[in-house]
């Protein structure tokens, strides 16, 4: 049986679900989990601040990205498919590069960088995503949709980055700088799906 956004609803709200769980995963890395690493570790506030605002930027830019995506896409694709699968192709092997990327606290520029293109991936597909939600959703299910959405991104962060449960980078120190990324950028490339297929590849838009 086919799977096609457009005709089943459990899919819809899965897919849905998954895609703001992929980006949730670098939201909590980036913005809080590193950032209280690096507080933790005696980093200088201005350091720490640049890095804070330097990751941040993409979001920033989804005001152009939304028209520049609706002004070029690859048609015989669909209108948002392509940008999803490049979104989210990029925010996997951005998270890849981020957990082998050296942690160094007297040197956090590669690691800025790193986050900032991480960053933009996932401010991409968010951008695609949510246009693709108003494209496929019928209006009666953008409401429930809309809180599977948040409930992915909040259950994308690690466990110790949710509300309540965050204890200045407690992840990162029992496991590792790498494998909390690694653990993370693993779903985000596996929406729901049967048999290996992705949930977009019958979609029509």
């Amino acid at each position: 049986m086919p799977l096609v956004l457009t005709e089943q609803r459990w899919l819809r709200f899965g897919a849905f679900c998954a895609f703001y769980f992929a980006q949730g995963v670098p939201l909590g890395l980036l913005s809080v989990a590193i950032p209280a690493w690096l507080a933790e570790q005696d980093t200088n506030v201005g350091e720490l601040a640049l890095f804070t605002s330097v990751v941040s930027l993409p979001w920033a830019g989804k005001l152009i990205a939304g028209p520049f995506m609706d002004r070029f896409t690859f048609q015989p694709m669909g209108f948002r498919r392509p940008w999803v699968l490049f979104a989210q192709a990029g925010l996997t092997v951005s998270l890849v590069v981020l957990a082998l990327t050296p942690f160094d606290v007297d040197a956090i520029a590669p690691l800025m960088v790193v986050g900032f293109v991480t960053n933009a991936f996932a401010a991409t597909q968010d951008v695609a995503v949510d246009g693709m939600a108003i494209d496929v959703l019928p209006m009666n299910e953008r409401g429930r949709a809309n809180a599977f959405m948040a409930f992915g991104q909040v259950a994308g962060r690690p466990p110790d980055l949710r509300p309540g449960l965050s204890h200045h980078g407690l992840p990162l120190r029992r496991l590792g700088f790498g494998v909390v990324v690694l653990q993370g950028s693993t779903p985000s490339a596996a929406p729901p799906g049967a048999q290996g297929s992705s949930p977009l590849t019958d979609l029509s838009r």
